[in-house]
């Protein structure tokens, strides 16, 4: 008996009366009674076999180009996917994407241009894709948006409440000394600054 689906079943042996004469099934056993000619019930496990071992999804993501100037720079992201059903994006993306290699709408590989980068700072993007085992795989790029002027630390001048590089600010008369701080260029660091009174 072919069982269909898995499960526990139960089951008993028995024989046929019709014997040797059945047209049907010929190697039936012959049997008086009907009635005394089965085993007793038995319980049966049906598993659903060995499943076929899940293949690990594997995703590839590519940003171009992977540096920048902030208010310039427009980079495009492209992956690929295998062996996945759905893929989430993550980190300065975000949303649901496309797990097939080649997007159905456009008939083009996946990507999507993420426009201009506005903000000085490293971007950073990933996708992770997960396949019916629920087993799951990830990929990460990033961009570096610089500014478009050299940063440069504040440097003192003798002179007090003065600078060399930079712009004086939190200027103080002390007892024994004129302090002042002279500020960073374009991000750069902030340098305290001191002369005797």
């Amino acid at each position: 008996y072919n069982f269909k689906t898995a499960g526990t079943y139960y089951v008993r042996a028995c024989a046929d009366q019709i014997g040797m004469n059945n047209p049907v099934d010929p190697l039936s056993i012959k049997e008086s009674n009907e009635n005394n000619n089965c085993g007793a019930w038995a319980g049966i496990v049906i598993g659903s076999g060995n499943p076929k071992p899940s293949t690990a999804p594997s995703v590839t993501l590519i940003v171009n180009p992977t540096s920048g100037t902030v208010n310039i720079v427009s980079p495009i992201l492209t992956w690929s996917v295998a062996n996945a059903t759905t893929c989430t994006a993550g980190g300065d993306w975000k949303g649901t994407r496309s797990a097939t290699t080649i997007d159905r709408a456009t008939k083009l590989p996946n990507s999507i241009r993420l426009g201009i980068l506005t903000t000085v700072k490293t971007y950073t993007y990933t996708l992770t894709c997960q396949n019916d085992a629920k087993v799951s795989a990830s990929a990460t790029a990033t961009v570096i948006v610089t500014s478009p002027f050299t940063s440069a630390k504040g440097v003192c001048d003798q002179a007090r409440f003065s600078c060399k590089v930079g712009t004086s600010k939190l200027n103080a008369t002390n007892a024994v000394s004129y302090d002042w701080v002279c500020s960073g260029l374009n991000g750069g660091v902030d340098v305290p600054c001191s002369s005797p009174k």
